[in-house]
């Protein structure tokens, strides 16, 4: 299915650097220093929780296969449960530019918890700070991207995870040993659950549970480059899958801003709306007069199933009471 997406040639690098300190200078070199100052001598950092909740396994088979192999194995190790959806697929996502930028996608799925994966290819010829990765947890208008959350690789031999929405260094973290580079393509997968993130690159996990903010937003691809050259930041087989809040439970997703009723039909007073976006837990299903089904949510109110999409183990839903 054709996917549309948009190219924002936007300056990213400065939402990294109001980010990162809001004292610090707009530059890529106080980005550069920064990013190499927070490694330690074997490239890792301490910013990774001592005991993260989020299960992860130190490997991945199938890390670069279709998304339905890797899947299966999440689910097989017990990291994510098994229910969900596919949120989007893409052959190939670029972002060539001199200067820095994103290219967004589905803009109008934006959820909390995924998996997103691809392989990044990115050659740089600069020696100043450069980088290129996979971003989610995305908010803002066309004109201006306001927070996301980004796991990068860079063309100084590691990579990173950066939340733009926590305070001065709190939202990064490296990763790599200063010894991989990017003269061959880096498969990155990352696993995002309520306010965790573990990353894969290459199918080995190289950070796990690191604290981020619980919120939705749309994805992307993104890059910080030199302006003075023209960088390559591509992307194969992207693809993002909707997790499932809980296991065995079912989840109202709303596309876009849909009224909630006092009872199972429109002759019951308007009881709210849920946002376009958002995503509800349903604890109990009802048949309206109407035929259609109508979901209680959390809360008491309900909504019709042809204005959001359910999913989950909707259809085993009690009655209300």
């Amino acid at each position: 299915m054709r996917k549309r997406f948009t190219v924002f040639l936007t300056i990213f690098a400065l939402l990294l650097f109001s980010a990162i300190a809001a004292a610090q200078d707009d530059t890529l070199d106080d980005l550069r220093d920064y990013l190499l100052g927070g490694q330690s001598e074997s490239g890792s950092t301490d910013s990774e929780p001592d005991a993260p909740a989020q299960p992860a396994a130190d490997a991945l088979t199938n890390y670069s296969g279709g998304y339905q192999a890797v899947i299966a194995e999440l689910v097989d190790l017990g990291i994510i449960p098994d229910s969900g959806a596919l949120v989007f697929q893409e052959d190939r996502v670029f972002a060539n530019a001199a200067g820095s930028g994103y290219v967004s996608l589905a803009t109008g799925s934006p959820f909390p918890d995924v998996v997103m994966a691809g392989e990044i290819d990115f050659s740089s010829n600069s020696s100043e700070f450069e980088s290129c990765g996979l971003t989610s947890r995305m908010t803002g208008t066309t004109n201006r991207l306001d927070q996301f959350l980004t796991v990068s690789v860079s063309n100084q031999g590691f990579g990173y995870v950066l939340d733009s929405q926590l305070p001065d260094d709190e939202g990064f973290a490296g990763f790599g040993d200063l010894t991989f580079n990017i003269d061959s393509p880096n498969h990155i997968l990352y696993i995002v659950q309520g306010g965790e993130v573990s990353v894969y690159l290459d199918g080995e996990l190289v950070l796990s549970g690191f604290e981020v903010t619980d919120r939705s937003g749309f994805y992307g691809l993104g890059m910080i480059s030199d302006p003075s050259s023209v960088t390559n930041c591509e992307a194969s087989n992207v693809w993002v899958y909707r997790i499932a809040a809980e296991a065995g439970g079912c989840e109202i997703l709303a596309g876009g801003n849909v009224n909630l009723r006092g009872g199972p039909g429109t002759t019951f007073n308007v009881a709210g709306t849920l946002s376009g976006g958002s995503v509800s837990v349903a604890v109990a299903a009802a048949t309206g007069a109407d035929g259609f089904t109508w979901y209680q949510l959390e809360g008491g109110a309900y909504v019709r199933e042809d204005v959001i999409t359910a999913q989950g183990a909707c259809a085993s839903l009690p009655e209300p009471e």
